[in-house]
């Protein structure tokens, strides 16, 4: 079963967006992790560097290729999870929770209206939530 938490926004690139205040968590959905298959190694940001939204932030090697992770929204990187360069395996078994790749400041929190909501984000995907 694919899992879409309702209480989190999307971008079209596959990640998931948690909004607090001006912060903004990021990370990859399920329907990301499942069509990737296992992920090898992740390439992760340098802490207190700036994004720019629709801007390459990072990598996921999977089995087959390298992915660019792309970001939603532009703003400063406050916390970045640096576990995942272990323990990459992270992102496929709890990609919503313990998988969380990057927190922001955002710059702009206008861009956070672009985002999807859950529903947008399957329906766009044709992902059937059971």
């Amino acid at each position: 079963m694919m899992d879409t938490p309702d209480d989190l926004l999307y971008s079209p690139g596959h990640l998931w967006v948690r909004i607090e205040g001006n912060r903004a968590t990021l990370g990859i959905t399920d329907y990301a992790q499942m069509s990737l298959g296992m992920i090898l190694f992740i390439e992760l940001p340098e802490l207190n560097s700036f994004i720019h939204a629709d801007e390459i932030f990072g990598s996921i090697e999977h089995i087959e290729e390298t992915e660019d992770l792309i970001s939603p929204l532009s703003g400063k990187i406050t916390a970045v999870h640096s576990a995942l360069e272990k323990k990459p395996a992270i992102l496929n078994t709890s990609p919503y929770h313990q998988g969380w790749i990057i927190v922001i400041e955002m710059s702009q929190p206008e861009q956070v209206k672009l985002l999807w909501d859950a529903r947008k984000y399957m329906e766009h995907y044709d992902i059937n939530k059971f």
